[in-house]
């Protein structure tokens, strides 16, 4: 039941999402709750290809939660934040230690 009181609809047996992170790794995709896309390009990151794509798995993984791009943007202006002070570093990571 919905918060109104009403029975909420579920969508049909054959409805699939696409997954958030596009098949090259570099991509994520968050959908608000009005189905609108807003998509996150990794390889823009200055740091190793490695480290983008380790960063980009961690961002689609939370992303699941998200309704709002509001919450995809402030998430986005800390990993860029995060991506900068790696690559300023002297010896910088090519990933992320795992």
């Amino acid at each position: 039941m919905s918060g109104r009181g009403r029975r909420a609809v579920l969508p049909p047996a054959d409805h699939r999402t696409e997954p958030p992170l596009a098949p090259d790794g570099l991509v994520v995709t968050v959908v608000n709750k009005a189905g609108y896309e807003m998509a996150f390009d990794f390889a823009e990151l200055p740091v190793a290809e490695p480290m983008q794509r380790s960063l980009a798995m961690v961002f689609a993984a939370r992303s699941a939660g998200w309704n709002s791009h509001e919450t995809a943007r402030a998430s986005w202006v800390t990993v860029k934040a995060f991506a900068r002070f790696i690559s300023e570093l002297e010896h910088p990571p090519e990933d992320r230690g795992i």
